[in-house]
């Protein structure tokens, strides 16, 4: 079987928004040389295209990740106290009931 070694996609016709996989991160912007229709990271922005609207995304998927995060520690802090109470009410049944029916039971 055969696979892909090189990947060269410099001067040709491509137009429109680059890739911008790890793989082109690595390499450099070099890969798309000589293509001018192509735009995007790791290239100029697009025509059209504001860095406000890369910003607002770049900050919403921060906001989405961070409300992740608390939702995951809040919830394990709620299962952590939620279990002290269990036992602490499983240790006065145990109490009363020695009480009542003493303790060899």
């Amino acid at each position: 079987m055969q696979s892909l070694c090189v990947l060269s996609s410099s001067i040709g016709r491509l137009s429109g928004f680059a890739s911008s996989g790890v793989f082109v991160h690595l390499i450099g912007p070099k890969v798309y040389a000589g293509n001018l229709g192509l735009c995007g990271d790791p290239l100029p922005l697009c025509e059209g295209s504001t860095m406000k609207a890369r910003t607002g995304v770049i900050i919403g998927a921060a906001l989405g990740r961070s409300a992740a995060i608390v939702a995951l520690v809040v919830g394990g802090g709620m299962m952590f106290v939620m279990r002290k109470v269990v036992r602490k009410i499983e240790r006065k049944k145990k109490k009363i009931l020695m009480k009542i029916n003493g303790p060899g039971v």
